[in-house]
């Protein structure tokens, strides 16, 4: 039909291609903790392909030895 205005369809379908809300799953911890891990474990088991993992290792900053040494002292 000419001139009808839809809503917008959601980009997310499951396995079944049913639409769905998408999910975000946060995980925290401490560094070596483990969160990688666990969460390319939880990627697996989805077992569906457009799960996307940002990692926040991405956005470390590497510092120069100056500035490490500004950064430690007190």
């Amino acid at each position: 039909m000419a001139g009808k205005i839809t809503a917008p369809r959601l980009p997310w379908y499951d396995h079944q291609g049913i639409s769905t809300m998408p999910y975000v799953i946060g995980i925290s911890g401490g560094s070596g903790s483990g969160k990688t891990s666990i969460a390319n474990k939880i990627i697996e088991d989805l077992g569906i392909p457009w799960v996307t993992l940002l990692s926040m290792d991405s956005f470390y900053k590497s510092l120069t030895d100056q500035q490490r040494e500004k950064a430690y002292r007190k």
